[in-house]
């Protein structure tokens, strides 16, 4: 469904103004990327912050940040990406929005006034916001990705190729390129670090959109961005290929998530479903197929005792991440 104005959901929140602090997380970046990602924010009216995930070139990636006025938090050890996003966001905290990025994703110029007028325009039609997202094209196919939406108890893929609105909603947006009103932030909750890595961006959104806050994706702009590190097809399908551990943490996630009271039930069927999926397609289709296999039924066994935390030293989650 297209936004252009008449939004209900009306919020006592402040008109949307002031200090935008963009944070982008890095793992081992390919520098030639990031540079370009950093180049591309130099004149944006935005602090940025680099909070690198205990990176193995370090030493390279201090070299590039000294050619950019940004500020690097060097974590040492991979502690994921919802910990590291909120490294940055703790760090940034008197600023009125948060504008999230991974290291490969490259924004077109002036969109920090851009998103912050979107921002504004949303406000002023009545809209509890939670993230403004930027659509985005595939890295590999240069097709422009879908939405999704639930939409009667079912989940809708949204088809916004040929669409002229200024808005779209949207379950969720992707962490790269999402644009949060530190006030959501401070309400809904921070990313949830049990998560590690892999549906953190969902989780939120779901989280936020159960406490009342709605998603929506900025149609004037698109952004690409790489997911995974390269396609394989199966049963005549385009499927994103990870390393190995990531089909774990994608599995046990999903698994993680079916078993929240605030997750949507048509959400709950797809994460169950995912998790199937991913177990034969990665195995079947997959290099070191052994290994994936292996990681796969760890998260298949950590999923359901509801573990959660990085691959080897999980931890019971004793709480749901719902709002109060």
């Amino acid at each position: 469904m297209i936004l252009n104005g008449n939004l209900p959901n009306s919020c006592e929140a402040a008109t949307p103004s002031g200090r935008v602090a963009c944070i982008v997380i890095t793992y081992n970046p390919d520098m030639d990327l990031l540079r370009a990602s950093l180049d591309a924010l130099r004149d944006e009216p935005c602090s940025v912050t680099v909070v690198d995930n205990g990176s193995p070139n370090i030493a390279e990636l201090r070299h590039e940040i000294d050619r950019h006025d940004v500020t690097l938090v060097a974590l040492g050890s991979n502690e994921g990406i919802a910990s590291a996003q909120n490294h940055g966001i703790r760090l940034q905290a008197d600023a009125d929005f948060v504008f999230l990025l991974d290291q490969d994703t490259v924004t077109p110029p002036g969109i920090i006034a851009t998103l912050l007028n979107d921002a504004h325009h949303l406000h002023m039609e009545g809209l509890h916001l939670a993230a403004i997202g930027l659509p985005y094209r595939d890295y590999y196919t240069g097709r422009p990705a879908a939405a999704f939406r639930t939409m009667d108890g079912q989940i809708r893929r949204l088809d916004l190729s040929g669409d002229t609105g200024r808005f779209a909603e949207t379950d969720f947006v992707i962490a790269s390129g999402s644009f949060i009103p530190m006030a959501t932030l401070k309400d809904v909750g921070m990313m949830e670090e049990d998560l590690f890595i892999d549906l953190v961006d969902l989780e939120w959104c779901l989280r936020a959109t159960n406490a009342g806050y709605r998603c929506v994706l900025s149609l004037s702009h698109a952004i690409s961005h790489r997911i995974g590190d390269r396609r394989a097809r199966l049963f005549g399908r385009s499927i994103t290929m990870h390393a190995p551990i990531r089909n774990y943490y994608f599995t046990r996630n999903c698994l993680l998530l079916a078993q929240r009271s605030y997750i949507p039930m048509c959400w709950k069927r797809y994460f169950l479903s995912r998790a199937s999926f991913s177990l034969l397609a990665f195995v079947l289709v997959g290099d070191a197929r052994l290994t994936r296999l292996r990681f796969m039924l760890r998260a298949l066994h950590d999923g359901m005792k509801r573990c959660g935390g990085p691959y080897g030293k999980t931890v019971k989650i004793r709480h749901e991440k719902a709002l109060p």
